[in-house]
């Protein structure tokens, strides 16, 4: 291969993105979407909402923040951009991240990031709750980026002068708002910073930096509209230590066995490893297999802390979407913690290293990612489905919206619609959690956002 493959790799990867943008035009909101339609408007917005949510449901205060900057297009009834989102986090702001890594120049760059980005919707057990969902984007995408930029900076070796200052810079800048997108990245965030302070000998400044990330994870978890501790203290029948552990343990090693029965996240394994491992720790440094196994701890114990705190919701596995996100830790825990380390312990032979040097083993990594992303269920499904059953599926809406304009031609203070679609492509979320109920949550949020005294849900056939 020569120096023509990355353009070319560049541009396949680019036309890849096409079908999951087309996607765009035939969503519409869903669930939680337009609770945020009905938000206030305006710059204290940003604040004020963030602020009752972490009172009344969610101490998850940067996701509410994401979802206020967000909720203009709901208002205007924009719904085509999800999927574009998906894209610039992942593209450019993944780009951003990436060149903390290594100082090649941003276009290649930039194609290491699509590639990247294609390799975790092959990949992700559930692309229609966060690619093609808003709510669960704008939760779930952001906290992926920010973990990416705090786990680079994090894991990297020490800087000094005015690169140390930018480092530090970005690390309390960095933590605080991945630890208030979710608790799965709060307890990411902790590990992470736990690992840096553990070997760099506990100095004061990492001390006091892991002392700043407990206190904002304690802000998500403390929250008064804490939802997860809410349906705990509302569950039924007590949870038993035994019940918690069996079905926390069993989940998460189902989830590892799917992860490592994976060919495509082996290759992205491969390929990442490649580009940022010579980069994320000192050359000299030799490691040895006792920091091999704190890092492999570092990287698995929150992934495990979150399907604790789902069993105790009774909520076995997670969601689906938050399944994407430890899918995404995982793959990026192996790649920037604990494979440079790997490459560092003194058995690993030269012929290996000179091996992940060559860059034509780097551009065949990146051309058999990209060629295996493409290949797989989830993007075969997502240009399948996109050309049987997408206008199809955006016909629910229009049904939605040609009853609400005939009630209020009528004057009717109330319309009955569909509670889902009557195509469900597998590729996009589709359940909208409406019912019978005009006062329920989502009713009233849609009768809002359409003008309307109540909203009822009919059952679909």
């Amino acid at each position: 291969m020569g120096h023509r493959t990355f353009p070319i790799l560049g541009l396949v990867a680019s036309l890849a993105f096409v079908p999951i943008l087309l996607w765009g035009q035939f969503l519409f909101p869903i669930g939680d979407d337009l609770e945020s339609a009905n938000w206030p408007g305006g710059w204290h917005a940003l604040y004020q909402v963030p602020f009752t949510l972490w009172h009344t449901w969610s101490g998850c205060y940067s996701a509410s923040f994401f979802r206020v900057l967000h909720a203009p297009l709901t208002r205007a009834g924009v719904f085509w951009t999800t999927p574009l989102l998906f894209l610039i986090l992942h593209g450019i702001c993944g780009t951003l991240a990436l060149r903390l890594c290594r100082g090649v120049r941003t276009v290649k760059t930039f194609i290491v990031a699509l590639i990247w980005a294609l390799a975790y919707f092959a990949t992700m057990p559930a692309p229609a709750e966060t690619v093609f969902w808003a709510t669960g984007m704008l939760v779930y995408e952001p906290g992926n980026i920010l973990a990416l930029f705090l786990t680079i900076v994090a894991s990297g070796s020490q800087r000094e002068g005015r690169q140390k200052s930018l480092q530090t810079v970005l690390l309390w800048t960095l933590t605080p708002l991945i630890a208030g997108c979710h608790f799965v990245f709060a307890l990411w965030a902790i590990a992470i910073l736990g690992l840096r302070t553990w070997e760099n000998g506990g100095k004061r400044a990492d001390v006091i930096l892991l002392i700043w990330c407990l206190f904002f994870a304690g802000l998500v978890i403390g929250a008064p509209g804490n939802f997860q501790r809410y349906v705990f203290r509302m569950s039924d029948a007590p949870i038993t230590f035994g019940y918690v552990v069996t079905r926390s343990i069993g989940s998460f090693v189902e989830f590892l066995i799917r992860e490592l029965s994976l060919v495509q996240n082996w290759l992205w394994v491969t390929f990442g490893t490649i580009f940022v491992s010579r980069h994320v720790v000192k050359e000299n440094n030799r490691s040895t297999l006792v920091g091999v196994i704190v890092r492999v701890l570092a990287v698995l114990l929150p992934i495990f802390g979150i399907f604790v705190l789902s069993t105790m919701t009774r909520e076995v596995p997670p969601p689906a979407r938050t399944l994407n996100a430890l899918h995404y830790l995982l793959m990026l825990g192996v790649i920037v913690v604990v494979a440079p380390v790997v490459l560092k312990l003194s058995w690993v032979s030269a012929r290996l290293h000179r091996w992940l040097d060559d860059s034509h083993v780097f551009r065949k990594a990146a051309a058999a990612t990209l060629c295996f992303a493409v290949l797989s269920p989830n993007y075969v499904r997502c240009v399948r489905e996109l050309v049987t059953v997408a206008p199809q599926y955006k016909q629910y809406w229009y049904e939605v919206e040609r009853r609400v304009a005939e009630a209020k031609e009528k004057g009717l203070p109330r319309v009955e619609i569909p509670s889902d679609p009557e195509r469900r492509p597998v590729t996009v979320f589709h359940p909208s959690f409406l019912g019978p109920d005009p006062e329920a949550w989502p009713n009233r949020d849609y009768a809002k956002f359409f003008g309307i005294a109540q909203i009822v849900a009919v059952e679909t056939k």
